[in-house]
């Protein structure tokens, strides 16, 4: 399209802002929607809150006193693996179950108002509480509404409409609901009366194990509370302020309680595997006790000579060193075990506890440990097809190879230990075999009592250290702010919160029908808007015309402006008649050619009431209805349909027998189009029309109203002639294609006299100066 040259591309904010003005009332309406749909929100939304709680988590776990190997074992963590462990369904299950109050059936209020009810949820404050069986199928997720009646009566109806209850539908409290899918009581509350609670209505829900560990999970929320901080920030949101606040501790006590059970899970292995080995030293001690006793009262022996005395210590200590190795070797036995087994390390014992002091055989259980730990995190958001899983476990297996291989030597080691101790003690029994037969018999007796003597003192003196290790473990992490409300400022109201859904509405109230209106204008292909015709062509804008509901409804155009003489279109009429003087006006007989691009532009109408304003003036005007194609206008009846310019151009009749005089204006004239004739482009190219034109010199204004040209090619030839030619645009209706086609039909006639007028404008916001001189009434520029 042809752009007029040097028009300003930039935006006239003051113009789109008196535009949008004028659509108020689209505004004020969607402004009183929004709000009115942001108070029954406020209204009818169950308040939820949110509860934060403040958890320190340790980086690496606090070593022992006793056995730093143990808590060695516990590889630095990440805040990621704790956040995925606060958040793994065992830990929120646990702290479900750990809760004070039974969160399995859900209580609500419920307030009736005029037209709505209000339903919040009470927790552990409403009057009655539901004993359902755990065993049995029930009513998952159906909502019960229950009457309190008084007397210890109620009455009661499901969501389900269930035929479960009775026609009366009362029932005293303790009734036992069994059959259709249902088994449940309810029950009063030892310390409330139902008395002071009579005609107050209340609904309950019971909930499965599933649904309620997922609905948990879904409004619970770990956050770190800063890049470098080992502190994570436990978010949760519910119904019940109350019912978060216990939820949000339990989880944290319980975290921290599993933890603490982790730390000695190592202890109490450890203490499992000492007592195990007490049982059969303990036993056999006490039997060599009894032996020793009964051997000295027999032959009274008490003590034996200094030779056999120093053969029996030194017999004594190799018993004691072998007795040691023994334990340490069945330690040995006990991880091949685990390796076997497939048994995660994080539960084995530390070799420093049997007096093992083996740095490599430590780091294989650290790193072992480690593996089985991470494998556990992974598993709690992966499976085990899952890539990283799988190298996780190649590890694991790796480890394993390489710590059998360690105990493997180990073993060895151990037995040539124990093959050295057994040759010494062979040695050492030899020659005690040279005593005399009682002191031979008294130092066996000795030996094999000192022997579980120094084993068990040495088992009793581990147990104890492990038991001072499980004594001081204490957890890694540590609880710096139980629950609170989050934010402090609106009591953990997170929703709903009034002013922001006023603000909320109040926006979108004005931006919605903003957004509607801007789209409908960027998606609109009709002019509306003065600008866009001066901004597309170079002729000028003569008129802007206002909307007028009589022309609107007309059966056909008429000039009604004889009538109405102080409406907005007699005023616009004037301007644009005002505007036209200016062009040819030397001339003493104005021809004037009206057309448009298609019907339905109020061309027609525009012409009629033109020639209407002219007379108005005392001007002599006529009006020539030259649209033969589609004759519209008559100004004396019917009569003058079949006697008009097609006939005259035909032969029919003289100019005088064609034109009729209006009788409410003795200078308004008129030629209608006459007989509908098959060839009107042949007619009007016809000489009658040049010598009608020059016969009609008298008048001062000759306004010929022509076909539209983007439908047909009639009006050629008289718009060659025209001295103005006033090209009717409709707002609203006529398309920008349309100033396209105005171009390209200019630059193909050669016509350049062309002016415009836009006809109906709709709700003209003010009066202006129009092209030229004239008063006009129109929007925009």
């Amino acid at each position: 399209m042809a752009r007029k040259a040097g028009y300003d591309d930039e935006i006239d904010l003051k113009k789109l802002f008196l535009k949008y003005l004028a659509r108020w009332y689209i505004f004020a309406a969607c402004l009183v929607v929004a709000i009115i749909a942001a108070f029954m929100f406020n209204t009818l939304s169950e308040p939820v809150y949110r509860v934060k709680s403040m958890v320190l988590i340790s980086e690496e776990g606090r070593p022992s006193p006793v056995m730093p190997e143990i808590t060695g074992l516990m590889q630095r963590e990440s805040w990621h693996n704790q956040r995925a462990i606060l958040q793994s369904h065992t830990l929120v299950s646990k702290a479900i179950e750990n809760m004070d109050s039974d969160v399995d059936v859900s209580y609500y209020a419920i307030e009736r108002r005029p037209g709505f009810s209000l339903r919040n949820e009470i927790y552990t404050d409403s009057p009655f509480r539901v004993v359902w069986d755990k065993n049995s199928q029930q009513p998952f997720g159906e909502s019960f509404r229950v009457e309190i009646l008084g007397s210890g009566r109620f009455s009661i109806e499901g969501s389900g409409g269930s035929s479960l209850f009775s026609e009366n539908n009362e029932y005293e409290f303790g009734y036992h609901f069994n059959g259709n899918g249902y088994s449940f009581r309810l029950e009063l509350r030892g310390e409330y009366n139902d008395n002071n609670f009579r005609g107050d209505t209340y609904e309950f829900v019971i909930h499965d194990e599933m649904s309620l560990l997922n609905d948990y999970m879904e409004n619970l929320d770990i956050e770190p509370m800063g890049r470098d901080y080992s502190i994570v920030e436990v978010f949760f949101q519910a119904t019940n302020r109350q019912r978060a606040f216990d939820f949000v501790n339990s989880l944290t006590s319980t975290y921290l309680q599993q933890n603490l059970e982790e730390k000695n899970q190592t202890a109490v292995n450890t203490e499992d595997f000492i007592n195990s080995e007490l049982e059969k030293v303990t036993a056999s001690l006490e039997e060599t006790e009894v032996i020793l006793q009964n051997y000295r009262e027999k032959h009274q022996v008490m003590e034996v000579d200094l030779i056999a005395t120093h053969l029996f210590e030194e017999l004594k200590e190799l018993d004691r060193e072998y007795s040691i190795e023994q334990v340490k070797r069945e330690y040995y036995d006990l991880l091949v075990d685990y390796v076997h087994d497939d048994v995660e390390f994080s539960e084995v014992f530390g070799p420093s506890a049997l007096g093992i002091e083996d740095p490599l055989l430590n780091n294989l259980l650290i790193e072992l440990s480690n593996l089985y730990n991470e494998r556990a995190r992974l598993l709690l958001t992966t499976t085990k097809s899952t890539p990283s899983v799988q190298i996780v476990e190649e590890k694991i297996r790796q480890s394993k190879a390489t710590l059998k291989e360690n105990i493997q030597s180990l073993q060895s080691a151990s037995d040539i230990m124990v093959n050295n101790l057994s040759r010494r003690i062979e040695q050492n029994e030899e020659r005690i075999n040279r005593l005399p037969q009682t002191e031979r018999d008294m130092i066996k007796i000795q030996r094999l009592f000192s022997l579980n003597e120094a084993t068990y003192n040495f088992l009793m003196e581990k147990r104890a250290e492990a038991g001072i290790a499980k004594a001081s473990n204490i957890p890694d992490h540590k609880i710096i702010d139980p629950a609170r409300p989050d934010p402090m400022d609106n009591e953990g109201i997170v929703s709903p919160r009034p002013v922001l859904n006023y603000a909320i509405a109040i926006g979108l109230g004005l931006i919605l029908p903003l957004i509607f209106l801007v789209l409908r204008e960027f998606l609109n292909t009709r002019i509306t808007d003065k600008d866009e015709v001066t901004s597309a062509v170079d002729f000028p804008v003569v008129g802007l015309l206002p909307h007028h509901k009589e022309l609107k409804h007309a059966k056909e155009p008429k000039p009604v402006i004889f009538d109405q003489k102080r409406m907005p279109l007699v005023e616009a009429l004037r301007s644009l008649r005002s505007n036209l003087q200016f062009y040819s006006p030397k001339k003493q007989s104005k021809l004037i050619a009206i057309t448009s691009t298609r019907g339905q532009e109020g061309k027609t109408s525009t012409a009629v009431n033109l020639a209407a304003s002219i007379a108005m003036l005392d001007r002599k005007v006529i009006y020539i209805d030259a649209d033969m194609r589609k004759p519209s206008v008559s100004l004396n009846g019917d009569i003058w349909r079949d006697r008009g310019l097609s006939n005259y151009l035909a032969g029919q009749f003289e100019m005088e027998d064609i034109i009729s005089q209006s009788s409410e204006n003795k200078n308004f004239y008129m030629i209608s189009s006459g007989t509908i004739p098959p060839n009107a482009a042949e007619l009007m190219e016809r000489d009658e029309m040049d010598r009608l034109l020059e016969n009609l010199g008298t008048f001062e204004y000759i306004l010929i109203d022509t076909p539209p040209v983007g439908l047909v090619s009639d009006a050629q030839h008289i718009l060659s002639k025209a001295d103005v030619i006033l090209y009717i645009l409709r707002h609203g209706y006529s398309r920008h294609t349309d100033l396209e086609f105005l171009n390209e039909y200019s630059e193909n006639t050669g016509l350049k006299n062309i002016v415009i007028a836009i006809n109906a404008v709709k709700s003209p916001t003010r009066y202006g100066y129009g092209y030229g001189y004239g008063y006009g009434v129109g929007v925009g520029k």
